[in-house]
């Protein structure tokens, strides 16, 4: 994986956490690493922003919000609008309603508290996955990008 920071234009990215505390540090962590990163409070806010015309590439999102969508139903909401886009679950509740079994292809979970470069590995990891051989949203970027090879 290359070590340098993609152009800002690699992927937008959705990002949702009921902790502000948490939220702010996974935002710094995304924007550092050169990702345009837009923040919701809860499922809720988020599902109007996914309903709404700007696209976004990925979802991050906790799995536990109050309010009427946890990430897990927000998940639901988004693959029915983006059409399999990735999707980071984040959660610290190690007994969550998540079986790794029935994470699809486009998904992953990573158990919070995690180290910045476990964070930006998956985020690259699920963004590698569906940009291999397609173009959608703002970016051009192919896997090669994304892993420094050709």
């Amino acid at each position: 994986m290359s070590n340098t920071a993609p152009s800002p234009e690699a992927a937008s990215i959705l990002l949702v956490d009921d902790q502000d505390d948490v939220r702010a540090s996974i935002r710094r962590v995304l924007v550092q690493d050169g990702f345009d990163v837009v923040e919701a409070k809860s499922g809720d806010t988020a599902a109007a922003l996914i309903a709404g015309a700007t696209p976004f590439d990925m979802l991050v999102t906790d799995v536990r919000m109050p309010g009427s969508r946890d990430g897990v139903a927000l998940a639901s909401c988004w693959d029915k609008k983006t059409s399999g886009r990735p999707v980071l679950f984040v959660s610290g509740d190690t007994n969550n309603q998540l079986d790794p079994g029935t994470l699809g292809p486009h998904q992953a979970v990573l158990h919070k508290p995690f180290r910045r470069m476990s964070l930006l590995n998956a985020v690259w990891r699920l963004l590698s996955k569906i940009r291999r051989h397609t173009r959608f949203g703002k970016s051009s970027i192919t896997k090669a990008s994304y892993t420094g090879g050709n």
